[in-house]
């Protein structure tokens, strides 16, 4: 028996009601000035040279275009739905149309996002056949009475929805095809998670993550994208964060949450990024990266693996890298 509407959000507005309390008890940095900001990354791996350009690109275009709504709306759950549903729109990212193959030659994608003002979340695991995920886990969170669906059941809520969908077996591309007769699972050129994590200049905050998950995974396999805590995670008296990598051991960790904590507690947002991710590499023998934005702007960037594509703007500029060490660039936002 589900709860009723009525109690759901009652729930929902005692929960907004005590978090504006909070907020109001720390005047200090509650009255800092913010501005919008957003970043990008394009996941944590060790791709090839040949698509380096194309993925400083995508997560470029991809900062610009949230950028745009955060300033047009002051909504960042929509700025990162809408970074991240270009991103699921390339080849070059381990994400909705791009994504990798399972071990039967499908694809099957996980994706989360989450709100910080009332720490409303949404997921959706090993779902086929559709264009975005990340729009299918935002509806999960809006229509539904769920955090996360899974494979037909979700497809079915998409379905039902009028959310776009692709042919069967729409998704699968010649790159994705080679890449499953050349390689095998756990290959860490596919570990390519990609997400958004966004800071409204009024303080809302917000995070998305989206993949293709493993190269030559188990049919049903759900990672750490569909988990809020893990995937994502958001809360606006702390900060937000996307994650990136080995989907076991960042689930296993629940490493988003994890990571927010350890700012809760009073880390810099480097300090809890290299403490988890040298945590995850004794642990699990295995790599990753992620990008944070705490509710007064600091921000961290920061992986394991020989890559990880990244934009972010603030301050009038927009700022990339993550495909060779140094070489960061920054341009001016036209």
């Amino acid at each position: 028996m589900y709860p009723s509407k009525f109690l759901l959000k009652s729930i929902k507005l005692w929960n907004i009601l005590v978090r504006f309390y909070a907020k109001e008890t720390k005047p200090i940095l509650s009255m800092l000035p913010r501005e919008d900001m957003i970043i990008i990354h394009g996941g944590a791996s060790n791709f090839e040279d040949s698509i380096k350009k194309d993925k400083i690109k995508g997560v470029k275009e991809a900062a610009l275009l949230g950028y745009q709504v955060l300033q047009d709306l002051g909504d960042p759950m929509e700025a990162c739905e809408k970074a991240i549903r270009y991103l699921e729109s390339s080849e070059v990212f381990n994400c909705g149309h791009g994504s990798v193959l399972n071990e039967n030659g499908h694809v099957e994608m996980d994706a989360s996002i989450m709100v910080g003002s009332d720490l409303t979340a949404g997921g959706v695991a090993a779902v086929k056949d559709i264009l975005h995920p990340i729009s299918v886990a935002r509806k999960i969170m809006e229509k539904s009475p769920h955090i996360i669906l899974a494979s037909e059941g979700a497809h079915v809520f998409a379905k039902n929805l009028g959310l776009e969908l692709a042919m069967p077996g729409g998704l699968v591309t010649k790159r994705a095809r080679k890449r499953h007769k050349d390689n095998t699972i756990f290959d860490q050129k596919e570990l390519g998670t990609v997400g958004a994590v966004c800071l409204s200049k009024e303080g809302r905050l917000a995070a998305g993550t989206s993949s293709g998950g493993l190269n030559r995974k188990k049919e049903g396999r759900v990672g750490h994208a569909a988990r809020p805590g893990c995937g994502c995670f958001a809360d606006d008296l702390i900060c937000a964060v996307s994650t990136s990598g080995h989907g076991e051991s960042i689930a296993t960790m629940c490493l988003a949450n994890l990571i927010a904590k350890s700012i809760e507690a009073g880390l810099t947002p480097m300090e809890a990024l290299v403490d988890h991710f040298r945590k995850m590499r004794k642990f699990f023998q295995n790599n990753g990266g992620a990008i944070v934005v705490t509710k007064t702007g600091d921000m961290g960037i920061f992986f394991t693996t020989k890559r990880m594509p990244y934009a972010f703007i603030r301050g009038g500029k927009i700022v990339y890298g993550g495909a060779d060490k140094g070489d960061e660039k920054s341009e001016d936002v036209s």
